[in-house]
C-alpha cells in the first residue's frame, strides 16, 4: 500500500499517468517523477529495492542505480515540497489507519 500511495501520489504531482514512469521511453518529467518514486521509496521510507522494482515493472538494477545516485532528485525543480508534502500526506494516512 505504501509503495502504491507514493508512486500514484508523485505521478499526480507530476501530472503524468503512472503507466508513463514504467515505459523505456520516458520525457523529462517522466524521469523526475521516477527518481522521486525512487527517492522517496528506498532512501528515505527503506522500502526493499525488489519491492519497487516489482512494482513499477522495472529492473532492480535500474532502481538501485538511480537509489544510489541521488543528486538527480536534487536537481529537480522543488523536489523538498514534493518529499515533504508526500511524506506528511502518508503518515496523516498512516495515523488514521491506526
Amino acid at each position: 500500500k505504501v509503495i502504491s500511495f507514493v508512486a500514484n501520489r508523485v505521478a499526480e504531482l507530476f501530472c503524468i499517468r503512472l503507466e508513463d514512469i514504467k515505459n523505456r521511453r520516458r520525457t523529462l518529467s517522466q524521469r523526475e517523477a521516477k527518481k522521486t518514486i525512487v527517492f522517496l521509496l528506498v532512501n528515505r521510507l527503506s522500502i526493499p529495492i525488489k519491492d519497487v522494482s516489482d512494482y513499477l515493472g522495472i529492473s532492480s538494477q535500474s532502481i538501485s542505480y538511480t537509489s544510489l545516485n541521488p543528486y538527480g532528485v536534487y536537481r529537480i525543480d522543488n523536489y523538498e515540497n514534493f518529499v515533504y508534502k508526500i511524506e506528511n500526506e502518508l503518515k496523516e494516512k498512516l495515523y488514521l489507519l491506526s
